[in-house]
């Protein structure tokens, strides 16, 4: 008697397809973010104010999130003879964060010397809307391994899918021999 194949392998095809299209579309959108930060101009800052904390919350979702130790930059800058203020560390991650503290003291040590110096820091700012500004650009790298990652698991996907769809077909034709033997 002919035992009938499992669906388990649709299913994982089925997860992993899915899993792999929003991997590589996070990827592919975290890999927009980092092409748009190419076409950002950049100016000199003066640091304002250097702030260090222990992070209580995520400063997107909210959550409670103690790991992290932060350096918050305030910084002022000029564009067109107009003058901005703004503390966002990268247009995707407001603020710097640390696992150690001792490096959070560290890069917080390095801003605190530049606080009031003339043309100390570099500032990165959207020629179409000055006002907003950062101090770093994103990385594509980290952006295209999440791609890389998604194209894997959708493959794998495919793979599963088919070989399910292959079962399925042995299946049938081998019912139909049996019926008709």
């Amino acid at each position: 008697m002919l035992r009938r194949p499992s669906a388990v392998l649709l299913l994982l095809g089925l997860v992993c397809l899915l899993g792999g299209l929003g991997l590589g579309g996070y990827g592919l959108w975290g890999y927009r973010g980092a092409l748009a930060d190419r076409a950002l101009e950049s100016t000199r800052g003066t640091v304002l104010k250097v702030d260090l904390s222990r992070q209580r919350k995520d400063s997107r979702t909210g959550a409670q999130d103690p790991f992290w130790h932060v350096v918050l930059v305030t910084y002022r800058y000029a564009v067109a003879g107009r003058s901005y203020e703004n503390s966002r560390y990268a247009f995707d991650e407001p603020q710097e964060k640390f696992s150690q503290r001792s490096d959070a003291q560290a890069r917080a040590a390095v801003l605190t010397r530049k606080v009031g110096q003339q043309g100390a820091l570099e500032v990165l700012y959207d020629p179409d809307a000055p006002a907003r500004s950062a101090l770093a650009r994103r990385e594509a790298t980290p952006a295209l391994a999440v791609v890389g990652l998604g194209g894997v698991a959708l493959l794998l996907g495919l793979l599963l899918f088919a070989a399910h769809v292959s079962r399925r077909r042995t299946y049938r034709r081998l019912l139909e021999l049996e019926r008709a033997g």
